[in-house]
């Protein structure tokens, strides 16, 4: 019976401490957190078997239940070691205060000394047990909301769920320790309940941790739709655009054939007044870059033009894209996303700025997109972004996976001696 107690607690304690560890520390790429759980109990389980067969000093005990936390947050967690011993001492502090706060609160509103306390073992399996779980949840709610800025920035409704649980549960435990006040063991009744209540409280708040995600994600979902939507508006002045810009194109073969024409004649002080009229008229447009996908071209050359307007070398390779299936509002938030990353990230950079993108359209639609760029951090299939770069890669970045999702693309990026690629195929 003491045993399965232990291991009670002894669970919770772990989960306890990497909940608390995570809201300190970065977790590494990969790692998973239930088998490294599952070994932290193990080794304190057998560190107390030990102890029930041997002397070990209680300073002996110590200091290996610290070490057995340090290896599973070296294990799972990034950062210096001095930063992963202090937090699993602060982690300790927490168990040691909540315990200390129900234990003795307990026994003194009972009106019994520390040592007639332990000797009622359901009244005090009850409380420690009720200590734990109080620990378990300020560690949860560190964990939770500490990295979003603080549990004030947070929805309500998630954070009083979030206590509602483990707040009745220690409620339960506390109404059953004044009903077995007298009694001087745990039955297995009590041992079974509160087993699962533990365990309910740990999937409880799991699955209210999943819930708020996917509400964020939905509410993200939504944020970035009416972006698109509104993107996707700019399609027709895109199309106005290339329709003026043709029309450009046509009114300056125009002025070409009237330049050949006054040249054929001889009069060359006519020709030389009209070019230079041509060379200050700003309204004389070219479209440089053509692949026969209007929407693509008017993206491109407008793109190029910013480009050249911030001192980028911009080079560009198409092929024939004008039998491309793909919606023009998908092909607005796509390239101009990545382009206008390409650009802001380019901006920033000291030294020499060029981009290099390519689309091209044979089996399957190939985008790929080059530039030079300050360091970028990408961890977890994910850019590393802080308040002072979150305009540069990272910006568009969720508009441009869910684009190439709906298209069923695949796609990579990475960063690599000043050079950030972003590279996609898309089914066609």
């Amino acid at each position: 019976m003491e045993y399965t107690i232990s291991a009670l607690w002894t669970g919770l304690e772990a989960v306890e401490f990497f909940l608390f560890s995570g809201a300190f520390l970065a977790r590494k790429k990969g790692r998973k957190a239930v088998p490294a759980i599952a070994l932290t109990v193990a080794a304190e389980l057998v560190l107390l078997l030990l102890m029930s067969f041997s002397y070990i000093p209680k300073p002996v005990q110590f200091a290996a239940a610290i070490l057995i936390h340090i290896g599973m947050a070296a294990y799972l967690f990034d950062g210096k070691f001095t930063a992963k011993a202090l937090i699993v001492v602060m982690a300790l502090i927490l168990e040691a205060a909540a315990e200390a706060l129900f234990v003795n609160g307990a026994s003194a509103l009972m009106g019994l000394s520390y040592a007639e306390f332990t000797e009622r073992r359901l009244t005090y399996v009850l409380v420690e047990t009720a200590a734990q779980l109080s620990a378990l949840l300020v560690a949860w709610l560190l964990y939770r909301y500490r990295p979003r800025g603080g549990i004030g920035g947070s929805d309500g409704k998630w954070l009083a769920l979030t206590v509602l649980f483990p707040a009745v549960s220690v409620a339960m435990l506390f109404a059953l320790c004044l009903e077995y006040q007298e009694d001087t063991d745990v039955g297995v009744g009590v041992l079974i309940f509160g087993v699962i209540l533990g365990l309910a409280n740990i999937a409880l708040l799991y699955i209210i941790n999943t819930l708020e995600k996917s509400t964020r994600r939905e509410r993200e979902l939504g944020l970035l739709r009416q972006r698109i939507e509104l993107q996707a508006k700019s399609f027709v002045s895109l199309e106005e655009s290339y329709r003026q810009q043709r029309a450009a194109s046509h009114e300056f073969q125009r002025h070409i054939n009237a330049l050949s024409g006054l040249l054929e004649r001889g009069e060359n002080d006519a020709a030389l007044k009209y070019a230079q009229k041509l060379r200050s008229d700003r309204s004389i447009k070219n479209a440089g870059i053509t692949s026969k996908n209007p929407i693509i071209d008017v993206i491109l050359n407008r793109e190029y033009a910013q480009a050249v307007e911030q001192g980028i070398e911009m080079q560009v390779r198409v092929n024939d894209l004008g039998g491309l299936p793909i919606a023009g509002d998908k092909l607005v938030v796509l390239l101009s996303n990545l382009l206008d990353n390409a650009i802001e990230a380019c901006r920033r950079r000291e030294g020499p700025k060029e981009i290099q993108c390519s689309i091209l359209l044979n089996e399957s639609l190939y985008i790929s997109v080059r530039n030079t760029s300050p360091p970028v951090e990408i961890s977890g299939g994910e850019i590393v972004t802080s308040k002072s770069d979150s305009t540069e890669h990272g910006y568009g970045l969720p508009a441009i996976r869910y684009i190439l999702t709906e298209l069923g693309a695949e796609y990579t990026f990475e960063y690599s001696e000043g050079w950030f690629t972003f590279a996609s195929e898309i089914p066609i």
